[in-house]
């Protein structure tokens, strides 16, 4: 009887514990900094437990990944910005998902914000802005809630567009806009290529003929940004200002300017107000950032929301704060809405998306060759859609990475994302490198170096002749590398030889770490088995990354063996380096066409890169995608760069592959004995025979 007794309390007491622990909400908290990325981070997310509030929090690198917990039932409650939520809808039945409360800087507040048009007293209606002088708070901004939406929005709906197909979209946009108005300041850069933006302020010169520096046209203009395309209307430089209503309110009151010389325009076209009248004509209005929580648990949501409102503990001050890093007020909506009725109250908000694209179509057609790959590339399509990100992307998943490269050189897809070893198979295609991904730092590029043992009587490549070497796979970087410096500092005729027989001929033996499993550790990458090679002692010499992610590699006693006698910083014991990957374009894509599509890619760069500014990107391009690295880009990616030229190196990959078509000589063969011909008949047997018995 006591064994029964005990065991129904045991029975009674996990039943409340769980009962206590469901009623706990799970807030998922977007977090873009190094104290959200910690190991935790690594494996998925990271929880707090604040028991007072009944609340675990669950903190992510992005705004989407939340999104996604809050579809999968992984999390209840969520903040969002309203471009999240643009491209959110259901195929069926109600919305899974609903706002709660409006983050608002003050209680009264109709939107985030609002833009209107101020004109001088000389316009009266729409048709006389033609031909005027337009004040432009600039495409840029030092506060990521101008996304190019807002600031195309006024000559998206008012300026006829050209579809020019010898111009890109933005230049499009560029060349209405000067034939539109007589002169313009849109000071600040127009795009993220330096040599684009130059090229199209020298071309459009009236653009930035209204700014105090004209020939610069920079940033740090007068009548750069949201004051000053104010101050370019009220020092009677320009005629027309698209601006912030709440700025305007500001600026007007600071500066004690008479209101009866301008007005507000309004979107009907006629309609010219008063600044001292009322409520102004609004053009599109920013919602603001929102509480979304999970159907079933709204309620529960929007009770612990209003209940911290009105307490002032410690804990739910630090709550809070979690919501924004500024200081925000929830405020509960009247009633619980779905994203697509809480959208359509701002105006102009959800119709500036569905304007018509010029046809035919520019999409970008990106190329993905894993599942995994095509669904974080939707979601980076739809960020960019959401933030005016332009072309358009659609993604296009083939069966491999190699697919992949043949479906650019066929011109089946635009661009695909490659990984340094697959660069000398984009080097016999016709395909090239449009942007380069490259690290934070130049340790973290992909650097390939000689490797020993520290007790090893190995100390020049000299010594390499008839040891074991290990490689990662067949031609891979390290391979190639090591051909082209042994036929610079070899007298060997042989080198030149452009099959395996050299290189085979060299070596006493050669693992190849892709196929020749011994421990049968199948999630070790193919670099932790060529250190392991090396480790064991079935090699003697190890031909790979000097930067492996295991780090305690490090300290099992291995040195570099140098190429030459070092010089700075051992720069001559690096074989070979390379950036973290490219992206690829077909050979023969038109320059136009590369610029456009670069273009595209450095604002995503801009967005949903390293260098975010703000709490969190709606997706983190370069960081985790859910629990998973390397999806797309690889773990340590930081920007996108036109080229490599800045990184001072010896050796770089491209150029060696260069070296090597310049070098191959089939002559040379004939020089090399036959046992390297009876040495690749047994290293393909070895290999078979390893794949035939790993699939037994």
């Amino acid at each position: 009887i006591f064994v029964n007794m005990m065991t129904l309390i045991q029975v009674i007491l996990i039943s409340l514990i769980s009962q206590i622990t469901a009623e706990k909400l799970k807030f998922c908290v977007a977090r873009n900094t190094p104290e959200a990325q910690n190991v935790p981070m690594t494996y998925g997310d990271l929880v707090h437990q604040n028991d007072s509030d009944g609340v675990d929090c669950i903190f992510l690198n992005d705004r989407y990944n939340c999104l996604r917990r809050l579809e999968n039932g992984d999390a209840d409650a969520a903040v969002f910005e309203p471009e999240d939520l643009v491209t959110y809808s259901t195929s069926e039945g109600e919305s899974p998902i609903l706002i709660t409360h409006e983050l608002r800087l003050a209680r009264t507040d109709k939107a985030r914000f609002e833009m209107v048009i101020l004109v001088s007293d000389k316009i009266k209606n729409l048709s006389d802005i033609k031909n005027k002088k337009f004040c432009h708070p600039g495409f840029d901004s030092d506060v990521m809630d101008w996304t190019r939406v807002f600031a195309n929005f006024f000559q998206t709906w008012v300026i006829p567009s050209d579809c020019d197909q010898n111009m890109t979209l933005f230049e499009n946009s560029i060349s209405s806009f000067s034939k539109f108005f007589e002169a313009a300041c849109i000071a600040g850069p127009w795009t993220y290529d330096t040599h684009e933006d130059s090229r199209l302020k020298f071309k459009y010169r009236n653009l930035c003929s209204l700014c105090d520096n004209p020939n610069g046209c920079y940033a740090g203009d007068k009548y750069h940004g949201r004051k000053g395309a104010l101050l370019c209307l009220t020092d009677n430089v320009g005629d027309i200002a698209w601006v912030r209503l709440d700025d305007a309110k500001r600026h007007f009151s600071a500066q004690r300017i008479d209101n009866s010389s301008y007005s507000f325009l309004c979107p009907d076209g006629e309609t010219v107000k008063s600044l001292d009248l009322g409520r102004p004509c609004t053009w599109i209005a920013k919602p603001f950032p929102v509480i979304i929580s999970r159907r079933a648990a709204a309620a529960r949501v929007s009770g612990l929301i209003r209940n911290i409102t009105y307490k002032v503990s410690y804990s739910q001050r630090k709550f809070v704060e979690l919501l924004e890093n500024y200081h925000v007020i929830p405020v509960e909506t009247e009633i619980l809405q779905t994203p697509v009725d809480y959208l359509n109250q701002f105006a102009g908000f959800r119709g500036v998306y569905t304007r018509m694209p010029c046809m035919p179509s520019r999409r970008v057609k990106w190329c993905v060759a894993s599942n995994l790959e095509d669904n974080k590339c939707q979601w980076i399509r739809d960020a960019a859609f959401s933030h005016g990100i332009e072309p358009a992307i659609s993604c296009y998943q083939q069966p491999g990475r190699k697919a992949c490269i043949d479906a650019v050189q066929r011109n089946d897809c635009d661009i695909f994302v490659t990984m340094p070893e697959e660069m000398i198979q984009t080097y016999e295609k016709n395909v090239i490198p449009l942007l380069q991904i490259v690290p934070k730092k130049n340790e973290d590029l992909n650097i390939i170096g000689i490797i020993v043992k520290n007790n090893s009587n190995i100390k020049s490549i000299k010594d390499l002749e008839g040891t074991r070497a290990c490689f990662t796979k067949h031609l891979s970087v390290g391979w190639n590398a090591f051909i082209a410096v042994m036929r610079n500092h070899s007298d060997n005729p042989m080198w030149n030889c452009p099959d395996d027989r050299p290189i085979t001929h060299f070596f006493q033996n050669i693992y190849l770490n892709n196929v020749f499993v011994v421990d049968n550790n199948e999630s070790k990458s193919e670099v932790a088995r060529t250190y392991d090679c090396l480790i064991s002692g079935r090699g003697d010499v190890a031909i790979v990354d000097l930067h492996p992610k295991n780090d305690s590699y490090k300290f099992s006693n291995l040195r570099k063996i140098c190429i030459d006698k070092p010089k700075y910083f051992n720069e001559e014991c690096i074989l070979t380096w390379t950036s973290l990957g490219s992206i690829i374009v077909n050979a023969n894509m038109t320059e136009l066409r590369r610029n456009e599509i670069k273009g595209m890619l450095m604002q995503l760069n801009a967005w949903f890169g390293s260098k975010f500014i703000g709490q969190a990107p709606a997706i983190s391009l370069y960081g985790l995608f859910d629990t998973h690295l390397d999806v797309i880009f690889p773990e340590k990616s930081h920007s996108l760069q036109a080229d490599t030229d800045h990184i001072r190196l010896p050796r770089n990959y491209q150029d060696i592959l260069e070296q090597l078509n310049k070098t191959n000589n089939n002559y040379a063969c004939s020089s090399v004995s036959l046992r390297a011909n009876s040495y690749i008949f047994y290293l393909t047997i070895l290999i078979f025979l390893t794949v035939y018995l790993k699939s037994m």
